[in-house]
């Protein structure tokens, strides 16, 4: 699980250098075609936690927004765009709230087909190792596409899965449109810009006992860290859901594909909660995190006792005038052991910035050269954003 993950990566990473030749449209996404023998399927799907009030909407109950690939044996009809129009106004625009975007990044988001279809039919080949994703903070559930039918091109059953108030925007199933929390965002701005504000020293610090210090803090101080535990909830209530077969009408198919005996969870920034999931849930066998901080400090100093793979981005690209130090070098592991553990396996990307860990890699050279992080080494790098991108950068 961890070798095809890492090996999807480096794959993706390498269309920073160019455009293959079969991507004939200069201004869109290029999204790859997946490597693995099947055609792909994926359906969209809402999963209520009755046990749990939504934060932000108390008297109502927690909602987690679900988008499945799957392997299939059939396909028809046209791919899944990867976004539609709606999802283009409320969801890939929503991000710009976050840190504005050219309308060139978001126009090659648009019309663009994908490589897997609503109505296709799961492969009858018995269950299928299981992995659950969540996007980074402000992002959303096809933040990754292409790594998704990577994966599910290879057998795999991939479930993402979004966060109510800390996505760029959620549509539910309803047609309720939910944009992220400006507080939320604004707490995250003042970790950064506040003149007082420490935040930073958990990175950049050169002494090891003050990054420690700062990790600890922020754990509980940052304004981010509480939901980091709710996202986690999320996680083991999708997990719980699997486990029991309970799944909506238009999901049900994918129930035989479901092996409860190879599970892993995965995430991007924010989405590190996946791994920190496992801490607390021993039915997760594998778990990576794609250059996320874990503010939970149940696992500093800790032995998570899972295999996980850690990639981190390229310190030099990170933006924060100090390279900043690896943002896992506290978690998974004992303080007085880490690093002798062969199943935690940490990963650096030189050339990658954060964005990279997105489909923001495979953004068209000139577009993605012109953001202010263009996800790989060569972009413009310049303060437009510059207190927003360097809390994205450190892992939020």
């Amino acid at each position: 699980m961890l070798r095809i993950i890492l090996l999807s990566f480096v794959l993706l990473l390498a269309a920073c250098t160019g455009p293959p030749a079969e991507f004939a449209d200069p201004t869109k996404l290029m999204l790859p075609v997946p490597s693995g023998p099947h055609a792909l399927g994926v359906v969209d799907f809402e999963l209520t936690d009755n046990a749990r009030e939504e934060t932000f909407a108390p008297g109502t109950p927690r909602r987690i927004p679900v988008r499945a690939w799957y392997p299939a044996s059939s396909v028809s009809g046209e791919p899944r765009l990867f976004a539609t129009a709606e999802e283009v106004e409320h969801v890939i625009r929503g991000f710009n709230n976050v840190i504005p975007q050219s309308e060139a990044v978001v126009a090659s988001r648009a019309d663009l087909p994908t490589h897997s279809y609503e109505q296709a039919v799961p492969v009858d080949l018995g269950p299928r190792p299981t992995v659950v994703f969540s996007h980074g903070g402000f992002g959303y559930l096809g933040s990754n596409t292409s790594l998704m039918e990577h994966l599910a091109s290879h057998g795999y059953l991939v479930l993402s899965i979004s966060h109510p108030h800390l996505s760029s925007a959620t549509i539910h199933e309803n047609g309720d449109v939910v944009p992220f929390q400006q507080s939320l965002l604004d707490g995250m701005n003042t970790a950064v810009s506040a003149p007082d504000s420490k935040y930073l020293d958990a990175y950049i610090s050169p002494n090891v006992s003050s990054r420690l210090e700062e990790t600890l803090r922020n754990n509980e101080s940052f304004a981010l860290a509480p939901h980091f535990k709710i996202w986690q909830k999320d996680f083991m209530h999708v997990i719980d859901r699997l486990e029991a077969g309970d799944l909506p009408d238009n999901a049900r198919k994918l129930l035989p594909l479901v092996d409860m005996s190879r599970l892993g969870t995965f995430g991007m920034s924010f989405g590190a909660s996946g791994s920190a999931t496992a801490h607390q849930d021993d039915r997760i066998r594998a778990a990576v995190n794609l250059d996320g901080g874990v503010f939970d400090s149940r696992l500093v100093d800790t032995e998570i006792g899972i295999p996980v793979l850690v990639m981190h981005n390229d310190p030099a690209l990170a933006g924060l005038g100090t390279p900043p130090y690896p943002h896992s070098e506290f978690v998974y592991e004992p303080l007085a052991t880490m690093g002798s553990n062969p199943d935690i396996f940490r990963v650096g990307t030189t050339g990658a910035t954060h964005i990279a860990y997105t489909d923001s890699v495979l953004l068209p050279p000139a577009v993605r050269e012109a953001e202010a992080d263009g996800g790989a080494s060569g972009g413009n790098h310049q303060d437009r954003n510059a207190r927003r991108l360097k809390l994205v950068r450190s892992g939020c």
